[in-house]
């Protein structure tokens, strides 16, 4: 049997599941908690079915991830979380719906056809070191220019969780001076793709992702880091295949940096007072170490459902101003839609959080363009995955395994902007000038 009529099926009936228990949302106690819980069983075991068929780094997932965030949204361990306005819930299961239709329609099974080391790695690694190097160099200098600039680095001040956000001289000069991460990420799934690193030959790659991931670390920009920690996951996912209990070890270090290192850069700035607070918003103080990695998966769906209530009723549909004025560069065009939030809150709420990318989607036109922006990113997706299992370059190992990872955060933020299109080409120019047309296997 084809995985494609099996993933159809499947997507249609978890989409059917879903449906029927946010259209109980309303109800109250016990039995609604238990519907929860049920969903959220039923995601984990279509879960466990994607990693049976080797489906675990499809686009597939995105849908699952998502649904998952909303269903722990509806647990409301945070005392401040409310009911979600039904226009939030029928978006949400319309454009989850229309992801796992599109992305299940022609996945053929592809059981034994993505092991690395049946990938190719056609590339003259003299002209990719060089060019790793060059865009090594500028980020390097633009990096020391932010700090020099800014007066310190952000993870070597005792007010780094603010002070983060003050070295950014303009976006341009940002974007450059973040480019090691993509730096690491060349680097990294070249040396984890081959079959043994070689100290002695490889020790110029080595060098340029330790130096780059510390650089990116001491920034202290948390989801600049994720991204080479996701890497390195999926990329060993890919090349051994483990099984499913050590598929669980390799995300449990992501979601306790996720989880953690909020709790430590908040302690470290606010001591015992932080703590309080944790305690004083969660609905079970004892768990309250929890409460900042729930928050992170959660509160982009209740942010959502604040984006519901303003548009059109507050502000006027922005048509292209959220999401594609913004990425022109050098003119500073479109609207944000956390400063909108912001107004339409007083002020009384974070404007910092993110509303997944359906936030800035719908102040564009409401459903619409959610559904549009979703077939758009779930074809694009669908695209990319094809391309990489049917080429087995290290170019679209790469460009996919970058696209995978903006995938999954859609469910936390938008994509939609300047940074992500620049790194995306960079690592298409990295490719195609290094590339050669003589295949060599790895």
């Amino acid at each position: 049997m084809k995985v494609s009529k099996k993933c159809f099926g499947y997507s249609v009936l978890i989409s059917l599941i879903i449906a029927i228990i946010e259209s109980l949302y309303y109800l109250s106690g016990c039995d609604y908690i238990l519907f929860i819980i049920f969903g959220i069983i039923t995601e984990i075991f279509y879960l466990i079915y994607l990693y049976k068929e080797k489906l675990l780094s499809s686009p597939l997932v995105f849908s699952e991830i998502y649904t998952l965030c909303v269903l722990l949204y509806q647990l409301k361990l945070v005392k401040s979380y409310d009911n979600l306005p039904v226009i939030s819930i029928l978006t949400i299961i319309l454009c989850m719906f229309i992801w796992r239709i599109v992305n299940s329609y022609d996945i053929k099974c592809i059981k034994n056809n993505m092991l690395l080391y049946d990938f190719s790695f056609n590339l003259k690694l003299g002209k990719f070191k060089t060019v790793i190097g060059f865009i090594w160099m500028i980020s390097v200098m633009f990096m020391f220019l932010e700090w020099f600039s800014a007066g310190g680095i952000p993870a070597l001040r005792a007010d780094g969780e603010t002070f983060r956000f003050l070295v950014s001289i303009n976006g341009i000069t940002h974007i450059l001076a973040i480019m090691n991460k993509i730096v690491a990420v060349l680097s990294i799934s070249y040396l984890l793709g081959k079959d043994r690193i070689i100290i002695g030959k490889d020790w110029f790659l080595i060098f340029v992702f330790l130096t780059s991931t510390l650089l990116i670390y001491l920034t202290n920009m948390r989801g600049e880091l994720v991204v080479i920690i996701f890497t390195i996951v999926v990329v060993y996912y890919i090349k051994k295949r483990p099984k499913l209990y050590k598929v669980i070890i390799l995300v449990a270090p992501l979601l306790l940096f996720i989880g953690i290192i909020p709790i430590v850069r908040h302690y470290g700035l606010y001591g015992n007072m932080y703590i309080h607070d944790q305690k004083a918003i969660s609905e079970y103080p004892g768990l309250w170490f929890l409460t900042p990695l729930y928050q992170t998966l959660s509160d982009s769906i209740r942010v959502f459902g604040i984006c519901t209530q303003m548009y059109p009723r507050a502000y006027p549909y922005g048509i292209i101003n959220y999401n594609i004025l913004p990425i022109i560069p050098f003119l500073d065009l479109g609207k944000d839609v956390s400063q909108d939030i912001a107004d339409f809150t007083n002020h009384h709420f974070y404007s910092g959080l993110t509303s997944s990318y359906l936030g800035p989607a719908y102040a564009d036109g409401g459903i619409i363009t959610c559904v549009l922006y979703t077939t758009l990113f779930a074809l694009w997706g669908r695209w990319l995955f094809k391309k990489f299992v049917q080429k087995k370059t290290y170019k679209y190992t790469v460009l996919y395994i970058y696209m995978f990872y903006q995938i999954l955060m859609l469910s936390y933020g938008n994509i939609m902007d300047l940074a992500f299109f620049c790194y995306y080409a960079m690592i298409c120019f990295v490719c195609n000038y290094a590339e050669q047309e003589k295949i060599i296997r790895r």
